[in-house]
């Protein structure tokens, strides 16, 4: 994806960051300010990816999403699951920047052409040293994606496909909305059986309890599949 096709980007506002001034682009290198922290064109660069693409980047780094949607999929051999979705705003790479060797643990692939902002570790480090806002936010960052991955954890080894697919629908709710790939893949991704996966979700819509909608499931009644969690624990 051509750079130039982003220049005139908005920034998100994000939790972590807040509000992101750019004050100069420079090439793909950026300057502004962070929580009142300057930044220059060495600590945040702008990076175009093609859809199907992956995410990645030289340096060890935080990425935010300005433009686009990507998925990011856990890694077990040659097989992955899909562990959440990207968008505008949203926030990769913190869990990593300050340990390991800084790669991804995981494969973020892009499923539209996606903009990404990424701002290197040394003015992280500055960022959390001279604005304890920051710091706060990024501990609690960090602290919302262990209950998130230990949910997941708790999806993968629920007992039943029924288990399985309300923590599923539970988690990738946005608005009440979950929108699938396809039956395969999600049949792939909670480890079922898809004559079980159609069997649930017939039990689900015949309780009113989900309603399908092309290729989006849209949840009716969040407090009945939250009894179910309850009912399975």
């Amino acid at each position: 994806m051509s750079l130039s096709n982003i220049d005139n980007l908005t920034i998100p506002p994000t939790e972590l960051f807040g509000n992101i001034e750019i004050t100069e682009k420079k090439g793909d290198g950026c300057c502004g300010k962070v929580r009142g922290v300057v930044f220059s064109g060495e600590d945040c660069t702008l990076r175009g990816f093609l859809p199907g693409e992956a995410v990645k980047t030289e340096t060890r780094s935080i990425g935010l999403i300005c433009l686009g949607e990507a998925n990011v999929y856990s890694r077990s051999g040659n097989s992955r699951a899909l562990l959440r979705k990207l968008g505008r705003g949203d926030v990769f790479g913190a869990a990593t920047l300050f340990g390991g060797d800084g790669s991804f643990v995981t494969d973020i692939i892009t499923k539209k052409e996606v903009g990404a902002l990424f701002f290197s570790y040394g003015f992280c480090e500055k960022l959390v040293r001279s604005s304890p806002k920051f710091a706060l936010c990024y501990i609690g960052f960090l602290s919302d994606r262990i209950r998130f991955l230990n949910s997941r954890i708790a999806s993968y080894t629920a007992p039943d496909a029924e288990q399985k697919l309300v923590r599923f629908l539970l988690e990738q709710s946005k608005n009440g909305k979950v929108r699938l790939e396809s039956m395969s893949a999600l049949a792939k991704a909670l480890n079922i059986g898809r004559a079980s996966l159609y069997r649930t979700l017939d039990t689900l819509r015949e309780n009113g309890v989900i309603e399908k909608s092309g290729k989006e499931f849209i949840i009716k009644n969040e407090c009945s599949l939250k009894a179910m969690i309850k009912k399975g624990n």
